[in-house]
């Protein structure tokens, strides 16, 4: 097992970086042409990059994960942890161990992720308040423990809440907005894994999606003026895999697609900013990166045509959307962003 190297606040060190997955610690090279040894660490590793800028030799072990329970084989006042993939949103049990979680997905308050406003969704609203009760009851020992580890140290845990990246981070060349090929794009699965199909209850995610996918595939065959690009893979984890075709469709697309997935955050959401798309999506948590930022909200999936018609015959207003959404990637979202939220609250929260 490595071992984190002693720590003095007083002595300039180097910064360490490793990825604990599977029971185990390994160093993470943070190159730009390092191997990943997770897929979401292509684009965090761009942000410690730009955090190496900001706050070189500060002596920090940053380990990133996935695991959200005992057991993290380094912790003390100079281990920083990214966490990653918690779609629970609860606070991990390390956290008053370290000096800070940095966290996507939600630092530890979930806002239930059922919504009743419109009426097409008030049929399956019974299994979805049913479905997020069961969701909330399992996150409760984890905030309880939290609560009772607080009262002992006589501190809260110290976790940042961060965007939840580029999972397709490949870069591709930028097409001229009005040059671009695809009117609306749309690239994902309809669940996570395969089994997921044979569940009793159907997941909020597929019920979304199914919806989804009917009303692009009916726009797709009812507007053969729109190029629609649309691709539906089995799987999530099918889709990771090919990620730089992906990335090359939204360099070129003017709209992107947005539907909820098991969480209401998406990489697609931050991949489409990226690229200078106008996102369309359901709906976002109320964090800080995603309030006022820039995009087309849709009740349900059956207003997409006049959503999209509305969009595409508004070209000046379509252009000023494309023109938000880059600099909204760049002031919340792109590397340097998101290493400057991390310097800043270790400059106010020091060891």
């Amino acid at each position: 097992m490595c071992q984190p190297p002693a720590y003095d606040a007083g002595m300039p060190a180097a910064n360490r970086y490793s990825a604990w997955f599977d029971g185990r610690l390994a160093d993470w090279q943070i190159d730009a042409d390092a191997p990943a040894p997770y897929i979401d660490l292509n684009y965090f590793a761009a942000v410690f990059r730009e955090f190496e800028q900001l706050m070189p030799d500060s002596g920090l072990h940053v380990v990133a994960t996935t695991a959200l329970g005992d057991g993290l084989p380094a912790t003390g006042p100079n281990v920083v942890v990214l966490c990653m993939g918690d779609e629970f949103v609860v606070p991990p049990a390390y956290s008053h161990e370290v000096r800070l979680v940095v966290k996507t997905l939600g630092g530890a308050r979930r806002r239930p992720y059922v919504a009743v406003t419109h009426p097409r969704r008030w049929p399956a609203l019974p299994m979805a308040v049913a479905q997020e009760t069961v969701v909330q009851a399992r996150r409760l020992p984890w905030l309880a423990r939290s609560a009772q580890r607080s009262i002992t140290a006589h501190r809260r845990p110290a976790i940042l809440d961060v965007p939840i990246g580029i999972r397709a981070f490949e870069q591709s060349p930028a097409v001229p907005f009005a040059e671009r090929q695809y009117d609306v794009a749309f690239a994902g699965s309809l669940v996570n894994e395969a089994t997921e199909h044979k569940r009793r209850w159907q997941s909020q995610k597929l019920r979304a999606r199914q919806a989804f996918l009917d009303e692009t595939e009916r726009l797709q065959a009812n507007r053969p003026d729109l190029s629609v690009w649309l691709r539906v893979v089995p799987t999530h984890w099918d889709g990771a895999s090919a990620t730089r075709s992906y990335a090359a469709a939204l360099a070129d697309s003017r709209i992107v697609l947005c539907p909820r997935g098991s969480s209401l955050d998406t990489y697609r959401y931050f991949e489409a900013l990226r690229a200078g798309c106008v996102p369309v999506y359901e709906m976002l948590p109320s964090r800080d990166y995603y309030n006022g930022a820039p995009g087309v909200r849709v009740g349900h999936w059956s207003q997409l045509p006049t959503v999209i018609d509305r969009m595409v015959s508004n070209p000046a207003g379509l252009l000023a959307q494309h023109h938000a959404a880059l600099d909204w990637y760049i002031r919340w979202a792109a590397p340097a962003a998101v290493a400057q939220r991390i310097a800043d609250r270790l400059t106010r929260q020091p060891a």
